[in-house]
């Protein structure tokens, strides 16, 4: 028989015993792949023998990791606190960077600041550099439930989102 090919094999499978899924997906110029995904417990987002293990803080914690067109991992970032967070949609910025809206509960941090929390889920806007950092994120909400569903970015880097909230909202 011939030999095993070599390098990482598309299509690629990562995940963890737990619940683990994969919501929105944006692709670049030169073909890499960016998966916005929402999972619990501990996952390795490296497909190819490396380790990269992130562990979840709370049920559910928002990863965005990314792959070379050939399925090689780049990077993985993580973002969430002591209860489910969840991402909804991810979109390409002009410069490179890359927006993330969904939910957060209390105890999300961006870089070491923590994401306000209103009470119950609020929608999440999220920043993440083109290496993988995050740049800024805000969290909206009242005292209900809130989510942000989906995003676009305009080429002056303005960003829309939709979603939906209960009660009164600032």
């Amino acid at each position: 028989p011939p030999p095993p090919p070599s390098g990482p094999l598309l299509p690629l499978r990562i995940g963890s015993i737990g619940p683990d899924f994969a919501r929105a997906v944006a692709t670049d110029a030169a073909g890499n792949g960016y998966v916005v995904s929402y999972f619990a417990n501990s996952v390795d987002f490296d497909p190819s023998g490396g380790s990269l293990v992130r562990t979840a803080l709370g049920p559910y914690d928002i990863a965005l990791a990314k792959y070379a067109a050939d399925g090689t991992f780049r990077w993985a970032f993580t973002l969430g606190g002591v209860d489910a967070d969840v991402p909804f949609d991810v979109t390409l910025a002009p410069d490179g960077g890359l927006y993330v809206t969904g939910y957060v509960t209390s105890g999300a941090l961006c870089n070491g600041h923590p994401l306000p929390n209103a009470g119950g889920r609020d929608i999440m806007l999220l920043r993440v550099s083109a290496a993988g950092s995050c740049d800024w994120a805000i969290a909206m909400g009242g005292t209900g439930n809130d989510e942000g569903h989906d995003l676009a970015v305009d080429a002056n880097g303005e960003v829309l989102v939709t979603g939906s909230f209960s009660g009164s909202l600032d």
